[in-house]
C-alpha cells in the first residue's frame, strides 16, 4: 500500500527527533539498524512479497536479544505483532507469551498504544497494544528502565494520521484515558 508508506514517510520526516538511536522505532534509513533483530528473525513471519515499513521494538535488558520485549511491524500488507501477557505476576513469571500474529489492512479498524503495564514492581515492562479496541498484550517502548513517552506519543499520532488511509478510527482516549497523544 503506497498510501500507507507515503503517510509513514511524511510523518517520519516531520519528526526528526525520533531518528535518534535512543528511540526504539525503526523507519527510513534507521530500519537498516535492525536487519538481524531477534524480533524480525524469530517472532514474525513475512510473506515473500512483504516489505517492512516500520518496526517498534524495545529491549528488556542490555545484552539480551529482546525475546521478551514484544513489538510491532507495519508492512505493505498490514501489521505483525508479538506481545506478552499483562498481569500482576507477569514479571515474576518471566513475561508469558501473549497473542502474536498478523492483521491485514482490510481487517484493521484502529491501532493504539494503550495503558502502561500492570506488572508487579517499579520497572517498566511495556504498554498494551490495542488493535480494533481489543488489548492484545504488552510491547516494550523503551531501551531503559522507564518508558519512552515521545515514542508512544509519536505512534499514537501516527495512527491518527492513518485514519482514512488504512484505519477507520483514531486512538480512543475515552476508553484508554491514560494514553499519551
Amino acid at each position: 500500500m503506497e498510501s500507507v508508506k507515503r503517510v509513514l514517510d511524511e510523518f517520519w520526516n516531520e519528526n526528526p527527533e525520533m531518528h535518534h538511536s535512543k528511540h526504539c522505532i525503526y523507519q527510513g534509513k534507521k530500519l537498516e539498524e535492525v536487519n538481524n533483530l531477534y524480533f524480525l528473525e524469530n517472532k514474525i513471519n513475512l510473506s515473500e512479497n512483504e516489505i517492512i515499513y516500520l518496526v517498534v521494538h524495545g529491549t528488556t535488558f542490555p545484552g539480551l536479544p529482546g525475546w521478551k520485549a514484544g513489538g510491532l511491524a507495519i508492512t505493505n500488507l498490514g501489521i505483525h505483532f508479538d506481545t506478552h501477557k499483562d498481569g500482576f505476576f507477569s514479571s515474576i513469571l518471566m513475561f508469558p507469551q501473549g497473542p502474536k500474529g498478523f492483521m491485514n489492512f482490510e481487517d484493521l479498524k484502529s491501532i493504539q498504544i494503550g495503558e502502561h503495564d500492570r506488572c508487579y514492581g517499579t520497572s517498566y515492562n511495556g504498554h498494551n497494544l490495542v488493535i480494533n479496541g481489543e488489548e492484545y498484550g504488552l510491547i516494550r517502548m523503551a531501551k531503559a528502565i522507564e518508558y519512552d513517552e515521545p515514542l508512544i506519543k509519536y505512534c499514537n499520532q501516527l495512527f491518527t494520521k492513518l485514519v482514512g488511509v488504512c484505519l477507520d478510527s483514531p486512538p480512543d482516549i475515552v476508553k484508554f484515558p491514560g494514553t499519551i497523544i
